[in-house]
């Protein structure tokens, strides 16, 4: 028998709050959990753009020759979220396990967005553009699974299920007005559903001594539906729908796919494991525009992904590594919503519900030296990505004569990447412990779309560097640095980026508390900046999406009888996808 508790709270600036709970008791064969929480945050955004028309022939009077875009957008979040779970254990050799969970959200936006705008013929406007906006969301999710031990060598078999379901609706107003008198009001509804259903069977079969077999099912179906409308009134006339902006969509697919995969060693040194993944992948959509511009289709196809993985073993501590895959790599979902939002109507990110993955295939070399102080793995890699995800920019002209530039996901070209990939920790002392992680690669881009060229090559890096300092067993202080490198091609130049941040912690009553407080991005340079330059304009773009934050934590746990461990998501064996994408933060 045993309970175990914790009890977790957090305040911070930018204003934010947050308190949450976990709990777990076992009585028997039983353990059942509670874990939930809510919060309360703010965040502010800032971004800036500089537009230059290059191309000049044949405008017109009011064409945008140059614009200077600031906005800053203040939002007010509040979350809550609640999960209930069990396992049961049968016997030592059978569990079950289920769990439910629900999160909710409230969300309220202010952005304010001031436009400088030289007009040919016409002269300099300043246009201010102002919004107010609500979201609410719910999400359940409901999940249930089996663990078998078919005996006591290692062969086992494991069944789990998942059902997801997320809503969200936003409501938005939006006003308009011009230092030359005009003026306009937007109301704006968006409504998003999500509704996902997996489920997956995985056996491992041992064969021997050095052996094992591994297979497995996995079936997963996402339905996606959108409905917005966007209806305009100009200089207080009637409200009028913006067709362009109102449609209903849908984007449905059904992924089927399995796996087998050997491993095993000859003699004490070389180890191999090979394996193949085959997937079915049906995708339907319907995308219907107010204005008559629709799109429809279906798509269904079959891919096979082979891997292998070699070691060999060069002494007790040194092991050299080969390995190949070919994945796929899957949009994201918010590059397929056809339109986002009509917060600022003259940048524009539009979804391209037709885009189609994209294809990776992987090689590496490595070498992994562990010894009492220092851990060491330097990678040698080439990787090939077909069918790439570029975002294709270009410049258009609405209803009401604004220039606007919209930005789309595209499948355009290749890319490659080679270099070294450097992981290492070392203990210099007992109370220091350094941890880095340095990537130095060479790329090269190609594909082109209408006046956007993305040929281009170079070498960049990307690095993450943490010192943990512990002056004493119940202290802890840490820095972390994140650098990522520049890219350029023959169109665009994404500037580098970097961040420092900082925390610490110390245990306290007897170490059944912790108290802790970080600094994220101290020198408040976290962002990304771009240069887009084609014949037919130049546009430099800033986004800030998070400025500098300060956490204070407190955190209490509590125990009676045994320990009580709440059960931990297994890595899924049976999933190819590669998400790809970095993360920043300490």
């Amino acid at each position: 028998m045993g309970f175990n508790g914790s009890v977790e709270g957090m305040i911070g600036y930018l204003p934010q709050t947050r308190l949450n709970t976990n709990l777990s008791w076992r009585r028997g064969n039983l353990t059942y959990y509670v874990n939930g929480g809510g919060g309360y945050n703010q965040w502010r955004s800032t971004s800036r753009s500089n537009f230059t028309l290059n191309n000049r022939t044949g405008i017109s009077q009011g064409t945008t020759l140059s614009s200077n875009q600031e906005s800053i957008t203040n939002s007010y979040n509040k979350t809550y979220n609640l999960t209930s779970g069990l396992v049961y254990d049968f016997n030592d050799k059978t569990s079950v396990n289920f769990s439910a969970m629900v999160r909710g959200n409230r969300n309220s936006s202010e952005n304010e967005t001031n436009y400088y705008e030289d007009l040919y013929l016409t002269g300099l406007d300043n246009v201010l553009r102002t919004s107010d906006g609500f979201t609410k969301g719910l999400a359940y999710q409901f999940d249930a699974g089996l663990d078998k031990k078919l005996n006591d060598r290692g062969h086992n078999l494991t069944f789990a299920a998942s059902f997801q379901k997320n809503d969200n609706t936003t409501d938005r107003t939006i006003l308009e007005n011009s230092a030359f008198g005009n003026s306009l009001s937007v109301i704006e509804n968006q409504i998003n559903n999500n509704t996902t259903y997996l489920a997956k069977i995985d056996h491992e079969l041992p064969i021997g001594e050095k052996s094992k077999f591994e297979s497995g099912l996995r079936w997963d179906r996402n339905e996606n539906n959108y409905d917005y409308t966007v209806d305009q009134s100009i200089a207080n006339a009637a409200y009028q729908p913006v067709n362009d902006f109102t449609f209903d969509a849908f984007y449905n697919e059904m992924f089927s796919a399995a796996y087998a995969q050997f491993k095993s060693k000859i003699g004490e040194k070389f180890g191999y494991q090979l394996g193949a993944r085959v997937e079915n992948s049906i995708i339907d959509f319907d995308f219907t525009r107010l204005d008559g511009n629709n799109q429809k289709g279906d798509k269904n196809y079959t891919n096979v992904f082979p891997s292998a993985f070699l070691s060999y073993n060069l002494s007790k501590n040194n092991q050299l590594l080969f390995n190949f895959t070919q994945r796929i790599r899957r949009p994201r979902a918010f590059f397929l919503i056809p339109v986002r939002s009509y917060q600022d109507n003259r940048n524009q990110f539009i979804g391209n519900i037709d885009l189609n993955p994209a294809y990776v295939d992987s090689f590496e070399l490595g070498y992994a030296l562990q010894k009492s102080k220092i851990t060491i793995n330097p990678t040698l890699y080439f990787r090939h990505t077909k069918d790439d995800f570029k975002m294709y920019q270009s410049r258009n002209i609405d209803a009401y004569g604004n220039t606007v530039i919209q930005t789309t996901p595209m499948n355009i070209g290749d890319e490659s990447t080679y270099g070294l990939d450097l992981n290492a920790s070392f203990d210099p002392y007992s109370w220091w412990k350094i941890i880095a992680n340095v990537d130095l690669f060479g790329y090269k881009t190609t594909g082109r779309y209408e006046s956007m060229d993305y040929d281009g090559q170079g070498f960049s890096s990307r690095l993450r560097l943490t010192n943990t300092f512990k002056p004493d067993k119940k202290t802890s202080l840490q820095i972390q640095a994140f650098y990522r490198g520049g890219q350029k091609t023959n169109s665009m130049d994404r500037k580098a980026m970097y961040a420092i941040s900082l925390g610490g912690s110390r245990q306290i009553w007897n170490n059944t508390a912790t108290i802790g407080f970080n600094i994220q991005d101290i020198f408040n340079t976290r962002a990304m900046e771009n240069v887009v330059s084609t014949a037919e304009f130049d546009r430099y773009n800033y986004n800030q999406w998070m400025p500098r934050t300060f956490n204070l934590t407190f955190s209490y746990r509590f125990k009676q009888g045994d320990k009580v461990e709440q059960p931990k998501k297994k890595r899924d064996t049976n999933n190819n996808a590669d998400a790809g994408g970095d993360y920043e933060g300490i």
